[in-house]
Order: C-alpha cells, then sequence, then structure tokens
C-alpha cells in the first residue's frame, strides 16, 4: 500500500507516520524506528479522543522498539486511519530487532491497535497479538516493559500464546515489565478483561460510598445500592469550582466522585448477588478543587501514601473515610468514599494496584488527653487534647455530613485541639440519647451553653451522662494533662534574683506538700499545703525575703518524694 495516499503526515523521507490524540501534549521527542520505517510523533493530531492508550517497550541487545495499543471511540479490529493506524511493511532483515501488532483474522500489521471503547461492541477479553524479532544476533535476557499505573479499564494479562511454556502468564496492573530468555519465541498476546467481580461492604445507616466501575446497564442509583434506605437521598459534595458549596442530591453515580449513601440494613453488594459483572472504568485523573472534595477510587486498593497530585503537593493533612464516624484512612478500597484536602485547584493520580499491609499510623501521641463520646446505638468517637508545638490544621476534620449523621468535632473543626488555650466547644450531632462522655488523661471542666444543666470537672477515667437531647454543645476547657508518674522540675531560672518558677506533676488526686529549706535543712517557708487533683502545677515563688545562699525545695505527694537544689543571687 502506498502510505502517501493513507497517511495524512506522510513524509517522503524515511516514511514518517504521527499519531497522538485530540488534546494530547508532550514534547514529542519519543520515535519509533522499525528497521526502514521510521515513525515519529507529531503535534498535530488526526482528530479522535483516544480513550486508553498504553505503551509496550522492547527492550533489547539490539536497540529499543514501541508498540501502542488502547481503546477509542469508533476503533475497529481492523486498520482504522483516523486513530493514526496505518499497514506497515513486512519484518526487517532477521537482523534487525522489531515489534508490530499482528491484526486476527487480517493480513495486517500495525504498529497502533485501538479497538473500540464501547464494550457492547467488542468481545471479551479483547486479544492484542504483539509479534516480536528481538535479532539474529540478540544474547541474554530481552525485556518487555511497560507502565503498569498507566493500564486501566480492564485487567490486563500477558501471556505466551503457548499455554505457559516459556512463561507464566504475567498481571501486567502488578508487575511492569517481563524478562524474556527464550529468544526463539516470535510472538506475545495481551488480554484485556473488561469485566470484573466487585464486592462491598456497607453499614447500616449512613456511608460514603463509590462507583468502582461502570454498571453495565447504566450508572443509575438503584442498580448499584438496590438496598439504600429509600426514603433517602444520596448526597454529593459540591465545590466552589462546581459554581457552588454544600450537598446536593443525585441520582447517578460517577466515576471518581464520593457520595453519602445511607443503607437500610449492614450488606454485602456483590457480583452474582445485587449486582452483574461490572465494567472496568477507565482511570482518569480526578479533578480537585481548593479545599475539601469528596472522591472515590476504583476497582482495586491504593495506598493512600501515594497518592499523586499535579501539581505536586497539593494534599493537606489527612485523608478521611467514614465508618460510624470520621477516621483516618490509609487506603482508597473499591466502593468506598473519601475526603481530601487540596490546597489549590488541581488534579488527583491514584496509583495503581496495593497489596500488603498499610503502613502504621503514627500521627496521635500515646501521652495525649482522650474525651471520648458515645451514644446510645454504640457510635463512638475520640477527641484528643494536645499541646506544644503542633500545626493543629493537621488535624482539620473534613465538612459535617448531611444533617442525621453521626459527628463529633471540636467548634475548630478539629479532632485535636490545645485546650490550655481558652474555653473550646464540642459539637456532636446525629447522635442518640443518652449519650457518655468519658475523659482519660486529662482533668476538664465541661458545661453545656447556658452552664445550668452540665457544669462540672471530670478528671481521668470519669464520665458524664448527657439525657437532655436539646444538649449538643459542650464547653470544655482542660485543667491540664495527667502526668504518667509524679515528678519535681528545676526551678527556672536558677540562679535566680527574687523570682523563680517551680514545676510538678501529680499523677492522681492526693494530698501535696511543697516545703522551701535553707542549708541547715531548717523549713523556710511552707508553698503547698492541700489535697489536690491530678495534672500538672507551677507556682511563681518570691524569695525577696531571703538572703542570697542555697536553698532547697522538696515535694510530698503520696509515697513520692524529692527534693532539688536552687541558688539565690542578689
Amino acid at each position: 500500500t502506498d502510505p502517501s495516499t493513507i497517511d495524512p503526515f506522510f513524509e517522503s523521507n524515511n516514511f514518517r507516520g504521527a499519531f497522538a490524540p485530540v488534546g494530547y501534549t508532550d514534547d514529542f521527542t519519543g520515535r519509533w524506528d522499525l528497521g526502514w520505517a521510521n515513525y515519529t510523533p507529531q503535534s498535530t493530531p488526526y482528530g479522535v479522543d483516544v480513550t486508553i492508550s498504553n505503551t509496550i517497550t522492547l527492550i533489547g541487545t539490539l536497540g529499543t522498539r514501541s508498540a501502542v495499543f488502547g481503546r477509542a471511540p469508533g476503533a475497529t479490529d481492523g486498520i482504522d486511519t483516523l486513530l493514526g493506524e496505518v499497514p506497515i511493511p513486512p519484518l526487517p532483515p532477521p537482523g534487525e530487532i522489531d515489534v508490530r501488532w499482528e491484526l486476527s483474522g487480517t493480513n495486517d500489521e500495525t504498529i497502533l491497535d485501538y479497538r473500540s471503547d464501547d464494550n457492547t461492541s467488542v468481545s471479551n477479553p479483547i486479544t492484542h497479538i504483539l509479534r516480536l524479532q528481538f535479532g539474529s544476533g540478540a544474547a541474554g535476557s530481552q525485556i518487555l516493559l511497560w507502565d503498569s499505573d498507566n493500564l486501566t479499564g480492564g485487567s490486563y494479562t500477558l501471556k505466551d500464546g503457548l499455554g505457559g511454556i516459556v512463561f507464566a502468564d504475567v498481571d501486567m496492573r502488578t508487575q511492569n515489565q517481563l524478562a524474556i530468555t527464550n529468544l526463539s519465541l516470535t510472538f506475545v498476546v495481551i488480554e484485556v478483561d473488561y469485566n470484573f467481580s466487585g464486592a462491598v461492604t456497607v453499614d447500616e445507616g449512613w456511608n460514603l460510598v463509590g462507583a468502582m466501575g461502570d454498571y453495565p446497564t447504566g450508572n443509575d442509583i438503584s442498580n448499584w445500592w438496590p438496598g439504600r434506605d429509600p426514603t433517602v437521598s444520596l448526597f454529593k459534595y459540591n465545590t466552589p469550582c462546581d459554581g457552588t458549596s454544600g450537598y446536593s442530591v443525585i441520582t447517578t453515580m460517577t466515576i471518581g466522585e464520593g457520595a453519602w449513601m445511607k443503607n437500610s440494613t449492614a450488606q454485602i453488594y456483590n457480583s452474582g448477588d445485587e449486582w452483574t459483572d461490572l465494567w472496568y472504568a477507565v482511570k482518569y485523573p480526578i479533578d480537585l478543587c481548593s479545599g475539601w472534595n469528596l472522591i472515590s477510587g476504583l476497582d482495586y486498593v491504593a495506598k493512600v501514601d501515594e497518592l499523586a497530585t499535579v501539581p505536586n503537593n497539593l494534599i493537606a493533612g489527612s485523608v478521611y473515610g467514614y465508618a460510624g464516624s470520621y477516621h483516618i484512612a490509609l487506603t482508597i478500597d473499591p466502593g468506598k468514599g473519601y475526603w481530601i484536602k487540596s490546597l489549590a485547584d488541581g488534579q488527583l493520580i491514584i496509583p495503581g494496584p496495593f497489596t500488603g499491609a498499610p503502613p502504621k499510623l503514627a500521627i496521635i501521641e500515646e501521652n495525649w488527653g482522650k474525651i471520648t463520646l458515645t451514644d446510645y446505638t454504640g457510635k463512638s468517637f475520640k477527641l484528643y487534647s494536645a499541646s506544644g508545638e503542633l500545626n493543629l490544621d493537621d488535624y482539620e476534620l473534613p465538612p459535617p455530613p448531611p444533617a442525621g449523621v453521626f459527628d463529633v468535632r471540636f467548634g475548630s473543626q478539629r479532632f485535636v485541639e490545645d485546650l490550655s488555650s481558652g474555653n473550646n466547644t464540642i459539637d456532636f450531632t446525629g447522635v442518640e440519647y443518652p449519650v457518655k462522655i468519658k475523659v482519660e488523661g486529662i482533668s476538664l471542666k465541661l458545661q453545656d451553653v447556658s452552664g445550668k444543666i452540665i457544669n462540672l470537672e471530670l478528671h481521668t477515667d470519669e464520665e458524664v451522662l448527657i439525657v437532655d437531647n436539646l444538649i449538643n454543645r459542650l464547653i470544655v476547657h482542660s485543667n491540664g494533662s495527667i502526668p504518667t508518674k509524679y515528678s519535681l522540675e528545676q526551678n527556672y531560672p536558677n540562679p535566680f534574683n527574687s523570682n523563680t518558677i517551680i514545676k510538678y506533676g501529680v499523677t492522681e488526686r492526693t494530698f501535696v506538700e511543697l516545703r522551701i529549706y535553707d542549708i541547715l535543712g531548717r523549713e523556710v517557708e511552707l508553698l503547698v499545703n492541700e489535697e489536690q487533683n491530678e495534672g500538672y502545677y507551677e507556682l511563681t515563688y518570691n524569695a525577696s525575703q531571703l538572703a542570697s545562699g542555697i536553698y532547697f525545695y522538696s515535694l510530698s505527694a503520696g509515697s513520692f518524694s524529692e527534693t532539688k537544689k536552687m541558688i539565690l543571687l542578689r
């Protein structure tokens, strides 16, 4: 066939063909050299959007060759000139390296092999036959290489076409290369299966959900969630990029978008029962808007710490899921929805499949004070009291859920707060009364907004029961976190002139004495002589009535006793 009559980008020198989908941008420095036929990608598109495009590369001892396969609207099993597919000449001489697609049922071979992106018009699985010529001088391992993260819209299996005699089947989404040592191999087969069986477990009540693929008869919510509460709508979250904000009702699931769904019972949705087999979805970047975004993953588990953004480093704080209450997510699971806060507008790239155990969560310190709220149904959530050099914005929770959904948070919208900095509030909605509040490792002053119903102090391991369903906000102030052991710190400054600060810690309510002695052991002053609650204490000691010299201060609390030296200089 005369290429100049079928290829609009034909150049007489070296027979060059171009292929680039609409919207595709690149520096177009790569090229495919096919013996005497050279294909150089150019920036001029053919005018057809390509849905999926993947490259497989043979890296051999005699050179490197690549071929492209994928799916596109209107593509056929034969030559599609509008997509840049052109028949190429026969294999080069045996000494040359070469790769090419063999179009089944025809005598045509090509460097591009696109198939229809309409699952109803193609057989399953889709089969691509890749012919290989390593070259007569090749030796050792020859490498087939592909980008496993870019394989989307199906499961991809690389086969030797001989029943596994040369190599075992390869899952191309979890492996990105294959070493071939049997150089008599002349072809391999790539099978793309666009059907998969999915499953997701949901709780009775509210869940964050997402479409893990495409439903063959449409992504209507009635297909995905037949067990949902029919009296309650599904809600998506609108960002400022949508031109509005807050929640709105949806009737169709959208790939990459999370939603609130209330299910009538605890249930496992899976193929073969509630669902038919599903179709793999094409993995596109998910648009992010500055602020909070409600997203969902695909058909596989992905690691949160491998999420990428364009531009880089847009994710602020943690990623959150929901299972009775908000929780920090370490993985993006199929069928679930997740909250991500973005520092600016951009795109989210979900990585490829992940297997194994996710990293251990390490953003909560064991010594932080805890406030646990548990409602009548057993739903529970922990808030934390922390101090020190913390960026508290890292602990910001996602937006409150729709009305009626269990939610607990500080008024700052965080789940970690420095309670020593004035009064704070605890807000709780969607709870069933009575509500129990228990504190651990901290002492609190707690009251309702009026201060007339709840007005008390709670010490570690104490709790209060709230029965009044009109109370959904509490004012809280910390009396200090609880030490894990008694302590007496060195005074500061030391030496000192007149005033110095003395700090100590008490682990339980007990009688405390703090005394000052001179160098001869005579008691000079009694600073503390009372029963005190557990906590950290500090006081400023004024020694203006004393002469310069060495003094001692001694703490006695229960069975604990310790003495330290201080120096007064005038």
